[in-house]
């Protein structure tokens, strides 16, 4: 019998509902699921709430500019105030001290945009030199920012 056959079954083995601890309902769910809708993918994605959804208010950013025609002292102050908030940040999800990923995101850039390269290696180098600079200032693969 294939996953496909197993008849779609919810809490209560309601017809046309999805048991969420069940990975059979999720294969067909993945399947079935007209992904345009988002009416199709909320039945089976709101179960899993498991917070109430924030109050909606004002939310203030700050967006800062420097002008430097080769990044030095300007880009150097900006990480000493904010490379420590995004090193913690980087690691939330325990994947420590950047290991091979700056040798990934140098080949990426070497690759897709060379161009950047030197200015990249000039930004690590301002940052500090370490590989958890170098990880961050490529965005290669970055923890999760944006769930839910």
């Amino acid at each position: 019998m294939s996953w496909r056959d197993v008849p779609e079954r919810g809490p209560g083995n309601t017809p046309g509902s999805w048991d969420v601890s069940d990975w059979r309902s999720w294969m067909r769910w993945a399947v079935t699921a007209d992904w345009a809708d988002p009416a199709t993918w909320r039945r089976f994605v709101l179960p899993w709430t498991a917070a109430p959804a924030p109050a909606v208010g004002p939310v203030e950013l700050e967006w800062t500019s420097l002008a430097e025609a080769e990044p030095g002292e300007a880009f150097a102050a900006h990480w000493a105030r904010l490379g420590e908030p995004l090193e913690r940040w980087w690691r939330s999800d325990g994947r420590g001290d950047g290991g091979a990923a700056p040798d990934r995101a140098e080949a990426m850039l070497e690759r897709h945009m060379p161009e950047l390269l030197p200015v990249w290696q000039r930004l690590v180098d301002l940052a500090g030199g370490s590989s958890l600079a170098a990880s961050i200032l490529a965005l290669w693969d970055p923890p999760p920012f944006l769930t839910g």
